[in-house]
């Protein structure tokens, strides 16, 4: 077989109408109406557990508590301490959704086990008391009726709402409303709580302009540990430790943000790009120079046509200075595509972010057929002989026509539209991890200084481990991406990107079946390799929000060690919560630098970095990485070069 996998380039054309901004007819949210009284806590038997949506991580709290204002949390607080204090108990609060994005067990409060799909076996960080409605230790605060617009200032551009309310709501309403949002601080994924994205780190792109949630705030609400209500401005010290603190310091439930006018946003896609340069190219795109000497003027791949009103105008996409610049790379495929968003005055193709767009079920089902079997083929001697080109083939396909925006399911390599749509966006109800597949999602901060190495690294891991020293070229990785997006120092003291002179974020997100739970992902010691380079060698910060507990505990590579001012969080934390009441089990490792445990297949739960073969999932040794043998992995204990 031959080193590259050929495909026939067919030209993209791009249907787009020429229509000027206006407000979609959405009605705006509601207003709170008056707070009603404290809610009681509810026993969590059943359907009171609260899970991740990709099945990961399942919580098991005694109680939980759904409040609907911040003076109802407030109360409830304050009632919970009182009841652990009379019964001697120490109580533990976490904040989440009923079903969450996150991936590591910071969002559970104690004990916590895997969801469908998820080989994670029961495990209890501490010892649970007996459960008690009345005076309950472990306690859950769903936000998920914490979803209204409180207050707003036309005249300033400025909206109060609750912290439950996803981005993407906030959005909708902006747009109905006669508002938008900065185009960096939209993040990009944006199905998420705006109390989720704050606590988190979470972002979008923006090369040092705003890149983040936290940069449109204004101030926040907040409820500490004894049920007292704060509001503190983005950029006092609680407001520093607020954004990207995990929760330590108090409960988020609202949030003043800073909206701007309507604008337009143009998105252009480069699609199917050669990585031969592309820390260069990379380079060139924040730098506003054309790429690596070559002339993009030209280039046959950005060659796109247009249609306006049945005219036909070729367009020729040329470097240009944006901020807001995102990469999708495929090492396995040498390709990448890099996406600019631009402002723009008057272009209006009517297009919505596409990154992530809804999948049609029956596709779905389709992609579910075909990784139950090439999956549970982890040593390559079935079935993969033919489907492992079948996925190649695939991934150039993808990496050819996704875009970062389009008219529903319809790529478009110039898009144009309302910032609230082609900044960010989702695919609810129609998200892949909504039916048969799950998302195994991996995201670090590192700096820009370090990006070229960081990307020759990666290049290494896949041409000795995956591709066994080119011997393999039929192995691609399963659909998802290496995703790079640019941000700024945020100051936060244990945020992602705080401290960092051009924070960079490198994620790896793989598709699996959930159906194989107990199957290494295909290829998984790609994603293993990767984690532990990007932690240990370059320092990276992992999100809050992704990853998993591993991650966070690594006894070689302590990630407390790799934030700027992480004490100063603590210090702020023990003055308004000496008891640790928001401090999660996982929190307390991470302070600690208390590694992970071992236990029968624990690296197949994600919950440890391989020692030996037995923490492996059945059929796969731990052996060191051939680019990096100071990292072990978790490969299969047959996988041989499928190509002589």
């Amino acid at each position: 077989m031959k080193r590259r996998i050929g495909l026939l380039l067919v030209a993209v054309t791009c249907i787009a109408a020429s229509t000027t901004a206006a407000a979609n007819g959405l009605p705006a949210l509601p207003f709170a109406a008056a707070p009603p009284a404290a809610p009681s806590p509810e026993p969590s038997e059943g359907a009171g557990t609260y899970v991740n949506v990709y099945g990961w991580i399942k919580c098991y709290p005694e109680a939980i508590v759904r409040p609907s204002t911040t003076q109802q949390l407030a109360d409830a607080v304050r009632q919970l301490r009182a009841a652990a204090k009379a019964a001697g108990k120490q109580l533990k609060l976490r904040v989440s959704r009923t079903r969450f994005h996150g991936t590591p067990s910071f969002v559970c409060p104690g004990s916590f086990s895997g969801g469908v799909g998820s080989p994670i076996p029961f495990i209890q960080p501490y010892k649970q008391p007996a459960k008690s409605a009345a005076a309950p230790s472990t306690v859950a605060v769903l936000i998920d009726d914490l979803k209204e617009v409180l207050t707003v200032d036309r005249s300033n551009y400025r909206v109060t709402v609750q912290a439950g309310l996803r981005v993407d709501q906030l959005l909708t309403w902006a747009e109905a409303n006669g508002m938008a949002m900065e185009r960096g601080a939209i993040a990009s994924y944006a199905e998420l709580s705006i109390a989720g994205v704050l606590a988190t780190g979470g972002h979008g792109t923006g090369h040092n302009v705003s890149c983040n949630m936290a940069d449109a705030t204004i101030n926040i609400t907040w409820v500490d540990p004894d049920g007292g209500i704060h509001t503190s401005a983005r950029d006092s010290p609680e407001g520093h430790a607020l954004s990207g603190g995990v929760g330590l310091l108090g409960i988020i439930t609202e949030v003043a943000v800073q909206l701007t006018p309507p604008t337009l946003t143009k998105a252009l896609s480069k699609t199917f790009l050669r990585d031969a340069t592309l820390p260069a190219d990379i380079d060139g795109y924040l730098q506003a120079r054309q790429l690596a000497g070559r002339s993009l003027a030209y280039a046959p791949e950005f060659t796109i046509y247009l249609m306006f009103e049945n005219k036909v105008a070729c367009a020729r996409a040329a470097a240009a200075n944006t901020p807001f610049v995102a990469i999708v790379w495929r090492p396995d495929i040498f390709k990448y595509s890099a996406f600019q968003m631009f402002a723009t005055e008057s272009l209006n193709t009517g297009s919505s972010w596409a990154l992530v767009p809804p999948v049609p079920t029956a596709f779905v089902s389709l992609l579910e057929m075909f990784y139950l079997p090439w999956q549970g083929d982890y040593n390559d001697v079935l079935l993969s002989k033919i489907l492992n080109p079948l996925n190649c083939i695939s991934q150039l396909a993808t990496i050819f026509l996704q875009t970062w925006a389009g008219l529903g399911l319809i790529p478009q390599v110039i898009a144009a539209g309302s910032t609230n749509k082609v900044m960010g966006g989702g695919c609810l109800p129609n998200c892949p991890w909504e039916q048969g597949l799950a998302v195994d999602d991996v995201a670090f901060i590192i700096d820009r200084s370090q990006l070229p190495d960081w990307i020759n690294d990666i290049k290494k891991i896949i041409h000795f481990d995956l591709q066994d020293n080119g011997k393999a070229p039929d192995r691609c990785l399963s659909n998802g991406h290496f995703l790079i997006r640019f941000g700024k120092d945020s100051r936060d003291y244990a945020g992602i990107m705080g401290g960092l002179k051009e924070p960079v974020s490198v994620e790896l997100a793989s598709l699996r079946a959930k159906a194989l739970p107990n199957v290494h992902n295909k290829f998984s010691f790609v994603q293993e390799a990767f984690e532990q380079l990007t932690l240990c060698k370059y320092k990276g910060r992992p999100h809050w929000g992704k990853n998993f507990d591993r991650t966070f505990t690594s006894p070689d590579c302590p990630v407390r060690d790799n934030h700027w001012k992480f004490d100063a969080l603590l210090d702020l934390a023990a003055k308004y919560d000496p008891d640790k009441v928001l401090q999660p089990p996982l929190m307390t490792k991470v302070i600690s630098r208390t590694p992970f445990g071992y236990f029968p297949r624990c690296a197949l739960a994600k919950q440890c970095y391989c020692k030996e073969d037995a923490h492996c999932g059945e059929g796969h040794a731990c052996v060191p990485s051939a680019a990096f043998p100071e990292y072990k992995v978790c490969r299969p204990a047959d996988l041989k070069a499928s190509l002589g």
